[in-house]
């Protein structure tokens, strides 16, 4: 393992002197390629469904976090997304903000693919391919250059509008395929995707059968081919690396492979049941639980697609079958209890919800709707209490910040009412809303100078918002 970790730390630092020293004088420092990340997710957030959803997130960024860990220390933190789009596609925007869709993860079979293809993005970033892009463009400006990389990466429908709309005026087309990876950017980010793969503990198979995947989808038109094999160039010859990779690479550890399956098989069940294609979901999993009814994945995944289209009966009977396998299940009682709340049966939801915080107390999908059940019982302050923690806990969690709004302008806390629905209008990426309502904050808190202060700072904090883009 020390070899490997050493192997991945010269290679990436090889990287990063390459792009650091190619242009000493007008080199993106990781100070620029930081604000333009956050440029670059304002566009994602706003052309975009970014899946706000702790479970799915967080299985995620466990993948891309342990994956992170073994590199040498970055200038940078990185932040792992979930787009609801159902194309293929996977990709790395500057200051280490990593994207994959929810299409993509359904079309995989275990958590070696998904850590596949998280491990090639952020080989990408680590080895600042696309700061080396960016610096030979230096002379436009970081926010149309971040909208340029959105409107490459992300392809097809909001991102092909996205990406026009930045290129017009001074910059010509060309420009911004200057952007896009090259062949050796690709072969590089395999190189040492692969190491990380190793060292982490995963095998390299997950990577290869996923290219093969995307290789797999038929087209008859250029607009048709998947938009990741049109930013990750050269497919064929990294499926041929990859394999020889493979033939000196076994990977010896096997433990913990049947609950590694299993948790994977769970977030990929949920993203497909909650942010793929209702009808064929629900087709999916009508067939699964007709075929093995014994299978609680299959009747977890019919529930929430059932739940997500409002057939409440039908999605709780889904869900008492899948509870007579897994009757401890926190994750199968919550989305129970979730059924209960939008169907208005509040006692039961707060019975069912409860029993899901007694295995995982911390659960932030269960404190939503704990909170939001506390709420609709009147049990006002309770819920304050309940998404106030939640909040302090996930600061990040949109939807904690929109329901602690709402549960603090029903208690007269207007301040905090204002400041967290600024924070939600932040998190979606529209900072003119969300400076709007942090003034409002401001306002409603007179002379509390805690209060001031924290609203101040989050003022100062805001990116500036883009033309247009006024409330």
């Amino acid at each position: 393992m020390r070899v490997f970790i050493k192997s991945v730390a010269l290679l990436c630092a090889f990287c990063l002197l390459a792009g650091s020293f190619a242009r000493p004088v007008s080199a993106l420092t990781a100070s620029e390629e930081e604000q333009m990340g956050k440029k670059f997710i304002q566009q994602v957030r706003r052309h975009l469904h970014v899946v706000d959803d702790p479970v799915v997130n967080d299985y995620v960024s466990s993948i891309g976090d342990r994956i992170v860990k073994v590199l040498p220390q970055q200038p940078f933190r990185y932040r792992f997304y979930v787009i609801q789009q159902e194309v293929y596609n996977a990709f790395a925007g500057p200051g280490g903000h990593v994207c994959i869709n929810s299409g993509l993860i359904t079309a995989m079979e275990t958590e070696e693919e998904l850590a596949g293809i998280l491990a090639h993005e952020i080989a990408h970033v680590a080895c600042r391919h696309i700061a080396r892009r960016i610096e030979q463009s230096k002379r436009v400006q970081l926010a149309t250059l971040a909208g340029m990389l959105a409107g490459i990466f992300l392809g097809a429908g909001a991102g092909q509008a996205l990406g026009s709309a930045a290129t017009v005026g001074s910059i010509a087309a060309g420009a911004s395929l200057a952007l896009a990876y090259s062949r050796e950017d690709e072969i590089q980010a395999d190189e040492i995707g692969l190491q990380l793969l190793s060292d982490v503990g995963y095998g390299a198979e997950g990577l290869l059968r996923m290219l093969k995947k995307i290789r797999s989808k038929q087209w008859f038109g250029r607009e048709q081919i998947p938009t990741y094999m049109s930013t990750h160039p050269a497919t064929e010859e990294r499926m041929a690396y990859i394999d020889t990779w493979l033939q000196g690479h076994r990977d010896p550890r096997e433990e913990e492979a049947a609950a590694a399956a299993y948790r994977f098989a769970k977030v990929r069940t949920r993203v497909t049941a909650l942010y793929g294609d209702p009808e064929i979901a629900q087709r999916r999993y009508a067939q699964a639980v007709s075929e093995q009814p014994a299978d609680s994945l299959a009747w977890f995944g019919y529930g929430m697609v059932l739940s997500r289209l409002l057939r409440n009966d039908e999605s709780e009977r889904a869900f008492q079958k899948a509870l007579e396998t897994q009757p401890f299940d926190e994750d199968i009682l919550r989305e129970l209890g979730q059924v209960y709340f939008q169907s208005g049966q509040y006692a039961k939801a707060l019975q069912i919800i409860e029993a899901a915080l007694s295995s995982d107390s911390g659960d932030p999908l269960s404190l939503l709707i704990l909170g939001r059940t506390q709420l609709e019982m009147g049990r006002v302050e309770d819920a304050v209490k309940t998404l106030g923690n939640l909040v302090k806990a996930r600061p990040d969690y949109a939807q904690g910040c929109y329901h602690l709004a709402q549960a603090a302008g029903r208690l007269g806390e207007l301040s905090e009412a204002y400041f967290y629905l600024g924070r939600f209008h932040e998190l979606g990426g529209d900072p003119a809303k969300a400076a709007f309502q942090y003034r409002k904050a401001l306002k409603e808190a007179g002379n509390d100078r805690v209060k001031a202060d924290k609203i101040q700072e989050a003022l100062r904090n805001l990116p500036k918002p883009e033309p247009g883009q006024e409330p």
